[in-house]
């Protein structure tokens, strides 16, 4: 059987432009992201003791920031002096939904590579703000762009 090119294509895509972003512009973020949370600890006066990434799309840039910082990740994210990753504050709710009710709020840092413009959760530290309403396809989601082998 030959290669065959992939052709699912969600309502989505075929009414919003797509923006890829490649894994250069992760490494760069992440770089920017992990000096910010620097200069918050010693702002704070107090070192995070755990990175917790929101699933999916906060996997990535946690793992990436657990390296550069040399702060373990965690499942919990209901404790305090931890760093709360998401890739982006999209409309914001699945911040909101993750900090609302945590009683430990007030020590967390919640931290995104992307904002877009009007989000309803400004993240305590963000690499950049989209103000279009493209899709933003992040480097670990553009499997679906290749052709099948």
């Amino acid at each position: 059987m030959g290669k065959q090119e992939a052709s699912v294509m969600t309502e989505r895509e075929k009414t919003q432009p797509i923006q890829p972003a490649t894994w250069e512009d992760f490494d760069e973020a992440m770089d920017y992201l992990a000096k910010k949370i620097w200069e918050e600890e010693k702002k704070r006066k107090k070192r995070f003791i755990g990175i917790h990434g929101i699933k999916r799309g906060g996997y990535c840039p946690a793992v990436a920031l657990s390296h550069r910082l040399g702060i373990p990740m965690t499942d919990i994210f209901f404790q305090p002096d931890i760093i709360l990753v998401d890739d982006i504050s999209d409309k914001g709710k699945t911040m909101n939904f993750h900090m609302k009710n945590n009683p430990y709020k007030d020590s967390v840092l919640t931290a995104t590579w992307l904002k877009r413009v009007g989000t309803e959760f400004k993240p305590d530290v963000c690499f950049g703000e989209i103000k279009s309403n493209a899709w933003i396809e992040f480097p670990w989601e553009t499997w679906h762009n290749k052709e099948a082998k």
